[in-house]
């Protein structure tokens, strides 16, 4: 068990992880795995929304501009 020890503390120098043990840095690296997973999960959900948005603003805009053009109809009739 030393020995797996001793090559997994060289192993860990090696790639820079200074004073963490071998299985801190595996589990930070499985936290920060987890986490970018979640961070991901997370800005799909936002994109919805912010995709409705647009949806919701183009539609808001289209049915203003048949108010419009249903005014200037109804005006041009009276007058006409």
């Amino acid at each position: 068990m030393k020995r797996i020890q001793s090559e997994g503390s060289k192993t860990c120098e090696t790639v820079g992880c200074g004073e963490r043990s071998l299985e801190e840095s595996l589990n930070i690296a499985e936290e920060n795995q987890q986490l970018r997973k979640r961070i991901k999960a997370l800005e799909k959900e936002n994109k919805r929304p912010h995709e409705m948005n647009e949806f919701l603003k183009d539609a808001a805009a289209f049915f203003a501009a048949i108010q419009k053009y249903s005014i200037v109809q109804s005006m041009n009739s009276i007058l006409a």
